[in-house]
């Protein structure tokens, strides 16, 4: 926890249509991408995660496997897949996704804006 993590794959944790027969994470009649985007690594030196994305808080294990969780990687990823441009994406762990979370969020906020400022300033 408290360290920078390169996204090395979006997946979407929300879009659940398996009672349909879909797998968990994938968008029926969206055939142009799957639900799992992978990204080109940037950052030799930062370790690699997997970034679950969707629109509800996550308090326990996601439906798929997943180290991160956010609300909105995955579509920044597929935007940028469609267009194709790349997309490079740094998180920094605040808060264990649990009871505690928000409070762990706060005390947390700027020590990772520490951190992504100076991973920002090693580019220059």
């Amino acid at each position: 926890a408290h360290e920078l993590v390169e996204v090395k794959r979006f997946v979407q944790r929300d879009m659940d249509v398996s009672p349909l027969g879909f797998e968990v994470g994938i968008t029926p009649m969206d055939d142009h991408l799957p639900g799992a985007i992978d990204l080109e690594p940037f950052f030799a030196h930062l370790p690699k995660g997997v970034c679950g994305t969707g629109d509800s808080f996550e308090t326990g294990l996601p439906k798929v496997a997943c180290q991160l969780v956010d609300m909105e990687g995955y579509a920044l990823a597929k935007v940028c897949r469609k267009l194709d441009v790349r997309l490079i994406s740094v998180k920094y762990i605040t808060d264990g996704a649990d009871d505690s979370a928000h409070l762990d969020w706060e005390e947390n906020l700027l020590l990772g804006a520490q951190k992504l400022l100076n991973l920002y300033q090693t580019l220059k």
